[in-house]
């Protein structure tokens, strides 16, 4: 186990000739417990990562100058899914099954929602069309409406310090 923690458990059976069960028991006899893997994107390498951590430094230096966080302002999509099902929970004996519940259709009915915010809270947000997705047009129109809005709730950040734009690099935002 010090070797490999990733063995499978009937691996580890065969190995020691013995049955799964009584590797299971010895494994939670020692304190071990089975856990997944964290998915990551993808791996850096140091010159990323210290890439990174340039940036970092550079906008923590920015904000300590400028005071800039106060001055952010971003946006993000999210889809919504109708899911009015509710899943109940039993108390059941060791070893009986559950009640079955069916899965969701691969094909569910989802809406997008976009929302703008701030430090401050949040400025606009707006809720597509069925089927509608975001474009660089449908962009361009909610950061117009964003911006207005903006001046609306705080003046301030849109007349005195200029708002920078935080955005992701997904295709609508960068055309």
């Amino acid at each position: 186990m010090k070797a490999d923690p990733s063995q499978i458990m009937f691996e580890i059976a065969a190995g020691c000739g013995v049955s799964d069960k009584t590797v299971l028991i010895h494994l939670k006899q020692i304190g071990k417990v089975k856990k997944l893997e964290r998915w990551v994107h993808h791996e850096l390498s140091a010159a990323n990562r210290q890439t990174r951590v340039n940036c970092c430094i550079t906008l923590l230096n920015r904000h300590n100058n400028a005071g800039i966080l106060n001055r952010i302002i971003t946006c993000d999509e999210k889809w919504i899914l109708y899911d009015n099902r509710k899943r109940s929970s039993q108390w059941l004996n060791p070893g009986e099954p559950a009640k079955s519940c069916p899965k969701l259709k691969l094909t569910q009915k989802k809406l997008l929602v976009s929302i703008w915010w701030t430090s401050a809270g949040i400025v606009h947000y707006r809720f597509l069309k069925s089927g509608q997705t975001i474009t660089a047009d449908v962009y361009c129109q909610q950061l117009q409406t964003m911006m207005e809005k903006l001046g609306a709730k705080q003046p301030t950040l849109l007349n005195r310090s200029r708002p920078l734009l935080l955005q992701d690099n997904a295709r609508p935002h960068t055309a």
